[in-house]
């Protein structure tokens, strides 16, 4: 159900993959079998409602749809006038005139905001000139439209445009911040921000990822050495502990790995009933 269409796919295979904690080989009998996994290889025509039509002919009925998109930035399931609503990366002259406007001035006054906590920012070695058609991915917290958040719509996430060496912690802690959002969770914990803070928040981390990244920081949000502040900024709206070392020498001086947030699912659910109860009473 999963071959590769082409005869060659192993000779343009740079890394082998393995399923592991499978045994007996329960996922690969099911996959098979079309009863807890149906696979349809086509394509997706149009969506409408919780409906789905493929270019087979089939009309799926779906609670919810993830799309795993590659590594281009930019989207072609939007066009491009809703991708800039949306705040994903689109082509610069698609944008409006006033739109465009709207967020230089954000950039223009968050860029000195950055200047003024980092002025070593400012005086940057040589680096490559990179030229940029397109127009930076602008979401709150890197996941959220903040077009969408104004208007309590939880329909639409979008995850991964982080780029780190810490993925696996990274995409863990996100896809939890995401679907908390998208279930209205997360405002119990972490209330929404007027549209106005949220663009404004946008724009102060464009503005500090183009001056700590001169070139590909124009592009993405890039998160190298920030990468741990980046996760306990997410875990800090979940109103999750981010100390997870079990001591302050250990918090201070040994890296976090994946192990450290064993068990943040269930840490979130639990705190999410514990705040429906005491709201409540």
């Amino acid at each position: 159900m999963l071959m590769p269409e082409t005869k060659d796919a192993l000779f343009f295979t740079a890394s082998l993959g393995a399923l592991h904690g499978d045994r007996n080989g329960e996922f690969v009998k099911q996959l098979h079998s079309g009863e807890l996994i149906q696979v349809h290889r086509a394509s997706i025509d149009s969506m409408s409602g919780s409906e789905i039509s493929l270019s087979n002919g089939s009309r799926l009925k779906a609670d919810a749809v993830v799309f795993a998109t590659g590594w281009e930035y930019q989207s072609e399931i939007f066009d491009p006038a809703l991708a800039l609503e949306l705040g994903i990366s689109a082509s610069s002259e698609s944008e409006d005139f006033t739109i465009a406007k709207y967020w230089n001035d954000l950039h223009v006054k968050a860029d000195a905001e950055v200047l003024e906590v980092l002025p070593r920012l400012g005086r940057p070695p040589p680096y490559h000139q990179r030229t940029i058609d397109d127009t930076p991915t602008r979401l709150y917290r890197q996941i959220l439209p903040s077009s969408l958040a104004a208007k309590n719509d939880n329909s639409l996430v979008v995850l991964g445009l982080v780029t780190s060496i810490l993925t696996s912690i990274y995409a863990e802690v996100s896809a939890l911040w995401g679907v908390a959002w998208m279930e209205g969770l997360l405002q119990q914990v972490h209330p929404t921000p007027s549209k106005a803070e949220m663009d404004y928040e946008i724009a102060k981390i464009i503005a500090w990822s183009t001056r700590r990244y001169p070139s590909r920081g124009k592009t993405r949000q890039i998160a190298s050495a920030e990468i741990q502040q980046a996760v306990d900024l997410l875990m800090t709206d979940m109103g999750l502990e981010i100390w997870r070392k079990g001591g302050w020498f250990k918090d201070a001086v040994v890296p976090y790995n994946s192990q450290d947030y064993k068990g943040l699912v269930e840490d979130f659910l639990n705190k999410s009933r514990n705040d429906k109860g005491v709201a409540s009473q």
